[in-house]
């Protein structure tokens, strides 16, 4: 199954073109290991550095076009995959790990992220491995160390696994396969704690970077407290009808497991006649009851690790964005959706069995096999991630454009189409790009160092160029202004997402364009 989820997703990776955020992954990769150093840890994206290293070293064997640096995050929803199996299967059955795995690689926001050149895809397969880590039958604590390691290398919000891992161990059930009363289980205990021990001081110095660098995401206040930003887009980007299925499914199941556990219960309750025989039964009750106790607890863990992994990242995340500092994007959230894919898996096979499972696992490839397809035409994809991807622009310059011509982009080098000519730069290279001062590569930083429209007309006013914007930009009237006064005229106009693009020549006496 794994290998079947790292080929479908890996098809077509390559048909997008790159994104704001991939833009700043592709500079990252061409950056020598020193200034990138220097730029994550003295300027922004600290917390990103330890991804922003591996893709310089996978970007010098494989290249940097799409395929190439999105591949990482094509597979890691591959070993993501196979790791909520064996999770579910460890902790319920086989039916449940494979009907997770099934939801989990057609959860919609996991497609999307497969094609992100991104750290959050690898994220969620290093939260699973190190999940199985713990649950495995032949724990090795120094492995649960590394998982853990390379889990909060890539995002130290995953570090909150520690908590549900903590009361998987502890929750009066399992303890490294070790029954409730046995004396060897504070040793596992103790185990547990040196092999979370570094994981968290780890987590706790990007936490303090993070905080150190906290202007750089003032954008995150964009996002609230509403059911949308919290249960919808972390797990199903903008698809309502997979969020429906899923939520639905995991309530109607808990709403039915509770039912019958208190018909259960009414069942078991003594007759009011029975009362008679407790004396003589006293110690065989006592016993009794405390074997129906340890049965309880020993069913008692797998919940609560998965709850905890599904519930506990939103709620501190929540609580933080609301009360300490912007701390939440959906994107951040990914690391729990196996959670959520075990939770639906699981509640569906105790609410209904295996035809319930296997109806609700349906329903959930059906809903997500659509989005799939979606995002593997272009401009699916774009609109995926807020139509700012600037593969279709760099190509119609490329194919429009002659060589020698002037490229004029509006906007700053961090924000706006200028963006994509950070991460198309051999696409550009035959144009001038007349508002580039300084690449980002030179001057260690994640963006371009970009001079205004009005700036560059006064330095240069070329017969022929292509303005390339975003039509709400602020000020744009202003640029449109400063070329009409250079004699510039429009005469054709080409669009892709919210990236438009105006041909402009000299202008004839009439003010018309010149033929």
């Amino acid at each position: 199954m794994a290998l079947a989820f790292g080929a479908l997703h890996s098809w077509r990776a390559g048909a997008p073109g790159f994104t704001w955020d991939e833009s700043v992954t592709v500079i990252a990769s061409r950056m020598p290991p020193p200034d990138l150093a220097k730029m994550c840890f003295g300027y922004h994206d600290a917390v990103h550095f330890f991804y922003y290293a591996f893709i310089r070293l996978w970007a010098g064997a494989f290249g940097r076009g799409e395929m190439a640096l999105r591949a990482p995050s094509a597979l890691a929803v591959a070993v993501a995959v196979y790791f909520t199996v064996l999770i579910g299967r460890r902790l319920k059955n086989t039916a449940v790990g494979v009907g997770a795995g099934l939801a989990l690689g057609f959860l919609p926001a996991v497609a999307a992220h497969a094609l992100d050149a991104r750290p959050f895809a690898l994220a969620m397969a290093a939260a699973a491995g190190w999940t199985w880590a713990l649950v495995r039958p032949a724990r090795r604590w120094w492995v649960y160390t590394l998982w853990g390691l390379g889990a909060v290398s890539l995002s130290f919000y995953t570090a909150m696994l520690l908590v549900p891992h903590a009361l998987w161990l502890v929750a009066g059930g399992l303890a490294g396969g070790l029954a409730a009363g046995d004396p060897a289980r504070p040793v596992e205990r103790r185990r547990f704690g040196r092999a979370a021990a570094p994981v968290a001081g780890v987590a706790v110095a990007l936490a303090g970077l993070a905080l150190g660098q906290r202007s750089q995401v003032r954008w995150l206040a964009k996002f609230g407290v509403n059911v949308e930003d919290q249960l919808v887009s972390p797990y199903f980007a903008a698809d309502g009808r997979s969020a429906l299925i899923a939520w639905g499914s995991i309530v109607v199941g808990l709403l039915v497991i509770a039912v019958r556990a208190i018909a259960r219960r009414g069942r078991a309750a003594p007759a009011p006649g029975a009362a008679q025989d407790r004396a003589g039964g006293a110690a065989e009750g006592h016993t009794g009851g405390r074997l129906r106790g340890l049965r309880l607890r020993l069913r008692l863990p797998g919940p609560l690790l998965v709850a905890g992994w599904l519930v506990l990242p939103q709620t501190a995340v929540v609580l933080a964005h609301t009360l300490v500092t912007p701390s939440f994007a959906p994107r951040y959230l990914l690391f729990a959706a196996p959670a959520l894919a075990l939770a639906l898996a699981w509640t569906a096979r105790s609410a209904l069995a295996n035809a319930g499972l296997a109806l609700v696992t349906a329903a959930m490839v059906a809903s997500g096999l659509t989005g799939w397809l979606a995002l593997r035409d272009g401009a699916g994809a774009g609109a995926a991630f807020n139509g700012d991807e600037y593969g279709p622009v760099a190509r119609h310059l490329a194919d429009a454009a002659a060589p020698g011509d002037t490229i004029l982009f509006t906007g700053e080098g961090w924000n706006g189409p200028a963006k994509g000519a950070a991460a198309y730069r051999d696409l550009y290279r035959p144009f001038t790009d007349a508002t580039l001062l300084a690449t980002a590569e030179a001057i260690g930083r994640f963006e371009d160092a970009r001079r205004t429209v009005g700036e560059a007309l006064d330095a240069d006013r070329p017969d022929r160029l292509w303005f390339v914007y975003w039509p709400d930009r602020p000020g744009l009237a202003a640029e449109q202004e400063a070329l009409r006064l250079a004699d510039l005229c429009p005469s054709s106009t080409w669009s892709a997402g919210r990236t438009r693009i105006d041909q402009y020549t000299a202008c004839r006496p009439d003010r018309g364009p010149v033929p």
